[in-house]
């Protein structure tokens, strides 16, 4: 009988890692951790890539959608978060949930994402208004189901304003700055519906 051999060790996480999933295609390697963190990991050159931060506890969970698109993170903190893979930035936030999210999975075909927690409860959530295009519903500033250049024109007019109510901080960074500019503009011309 062969012995398996370790061909790498990820470290990066300063805390212990409750889970991982490797994306469809095998390219990218998620990892949750109780650092209240989600890493993303270039599976090839086995280094970090990104790090999403958002939940407010532990991670507990990870799980890519069938198209590699959109990334799930259950947390401690009682919700779920959906990433667009492509630009690392948060596209929503799922609550219902009383209490710490265990396990998150998507639906062969990606339509539903189902949640499991310590409160007794799985919950379906309805992924359809993100599984075309996560990033492009976000940059989509007006709602009017294209990227254009109205979009840049609100975010412009939006900056230094209150970003409680504003769809326009579009990265989700509590700022409305050049750097909302720049993910709307990785978008023109995109098309969400």
């Amino acid at each position: 009988m062969k012995s398996l051999k370790e061909v790498a060790t990820l470290k990066g996480h300063s805390d212990f890692v409750s889970s991982v999933a490797f994306s469809p295609d095998g390219s990218l390697l998620a990892s949750g951790s109780a650092d209240n963190t989600v890493k993303l990991w270039d599976v090839r050159s086995r280094q970090e890539v990104a790090t999403l931060e958002g939940h407010a506890y532990s991670v507990k969970s990870v799980a890519f959608s069938p198209n590699g698109s959109l990334l799930a993170s259950g947390s401690a903190d009682n919700t779920v978060k959906l990433w667009d893979v492509r630009s690392r930035q948060e596209v929503a936030t799922l609550e219902g949930h009383a209490y710490s999210v265990k396990s998150v999975a998507f639906s062969p075909d990606g339509s539903l994402l189902a949640s499991g927690s310590s409160d007794d409860t799985i919950i379906l959530w309805d992924m359809k208004p993100y599984i075309q295009k996560p990033a492009t519903y976000l940059c989509d500033v007006n709602s009017d189901g294209v990227v254009n250049i109205i979009d840049l024109v609100i975010i412009a007019k939006s900056f230094g304003k209150d970003v409680n109510n504003a769809k326009a901080d579009v990265n989700k960074d509590g700022i409305i700055d050049v750097l909302d500019l720049n993910v709307v503009g990785q978008h023109l011309g995109e098309v969400y519906k």
